[in-house]
């Protein structure tokens, strides 16, 4: 079987999605200056420690322990715009342990220090898709993990909410990528693992790929060589049928695209593409294809939108067999 038809789910871990992902969740601090950090116009409590209201002038209200006019104890804050915290405040600071939902649907459950999230919390975005992570003052510092909605998922380290460090993506399938991101980019080496035993490795400068790669066969046997010019030999020879050479390349070079799009380099990214794309199996719709295609379509879309008039053309079933970039 096609090693791509094996492989059920797809995650390329996508540093500038996630940290854009991210941002309605990390910029807590900005978001309680703006939504909570207005007039208060009244407080519903008659003894120096109760149970009771507070108000603001933009509308949001709180309810729960008050002491001395503030927030301290257990309660509940809703904003302006919908959103809410519930938990334990202290001196009229989230401090302790809460769950704070975010109006863009996020929610954050974990724990607080000085009004900010710090220390061990999960960042929910979807009923299927997290962020388990070590937080300091509202970003991810430390060790995570993202769990993505398809399954897959990746473990590293990260500082002031990028990438940073030692990490790898896994995948259902068990095929894994391990590399080193700086700053939010690959950099050095990326070794990809596939379930077959073969390996790709691959070089990095800042987020964009370098002319060399090492194809190691499961038997231990290894060639090197520029990446197309290593493909294409590959492909010719008989290692393509016993050691997925085509879809294991399609892969590779669809994290690169990715790396690529991150950057906003859409040229980089098109080429990137067209050759994963090439390395498809023409004849069947696998989940890495329909992202190709998808893909396509939103650089496409933001070539027009920034007035970069080549567009990615998409790949046709007879073209698919042909490497003719080479």
């Amino acid at each position: 079987m096609n090693k791509l038809k094996r492989t059920s789910v797809f995650l390329i871990f996508s540093v500038s999605t996630l940290t854009a992902q991210f941002e309605c969740a990390t910029d807590l601090s900005s978001y309680m200056l703006e939504h909570e950090k207005s007039e208060v116009v009244s407080i519903d409590c008659i003894d120096s420690i109760c149970t009771g209201r507070i108000t603001w002038k933009n509308g949001a209200s709180y309810t729960g322990s008050i002491k001395n006019n503030k927030m301290d104890g257990n309660g509940k804050i809703i904003f302006d715009d919908g959103g809410t915290y519930e938990g334990e405040w202290k001196l009229g600071q989230k401090e302790g342990f809460g769950a704070f939902i975010y109006p863009c649907g996020f929610e954050y459950l974990g724990n607080f220090r000085n009004d900010q999230i710090n220390g061990e919390g999960v960042l929910r975005l979807s009923e299927t898709e997290s962020l388990s992570a070590i937080w300091k003052d509202g970003k991810v510092n430390g060790f995570g993990t993202h769990f993505r909605n398809d399954g897959s998922q990746f473990i590293g380290e990260f500082k002031n909410g990028k990438p940073d460090g030692q990490g790898m993506v896994v995948w259902e399938s068990k095929d894994t990528m391990r590399g080193v991101w700086i700053n939010g980019l690959l950099d050095q080496k990326s070794y990809f693992k596939f379930a077959n035993g073969s390996t790709i490795v691959q070089f990095w400068k800042k987020g964009k790929i370098q002319d060399k790669a090492v194809y190691i066969q499961s038997n231990g046997f290894n060639t090197s060589g520029a990446p197309e010019q290593l493909a294409k030999m590959l492909l010719k020879s008989s290692l393509n049928k016993n050691d997925s050479v085509q879809s294991n390349f399609s892969l590779a070079w669809y994290v690169a695209a990715i790396e690529y799009k991150n950057q906003n380099d859409l040229e980089g990214a098109s080429d990137q593409l067209r050759f994963a794309q090439i390395f498809l199996d023409p004849f069947e719709e696998t989940r890495l294809s329909n992202l190709l295609d998808s893909e396509i379509d939103y650089i496409s879309d933001e070539k027009d939108r920034t007035g970069v008039t080549q567009k990615v053309e998409p790949v046709n079933s007879e073209q698919k067999n042909i490497p003719i970039f080479f």
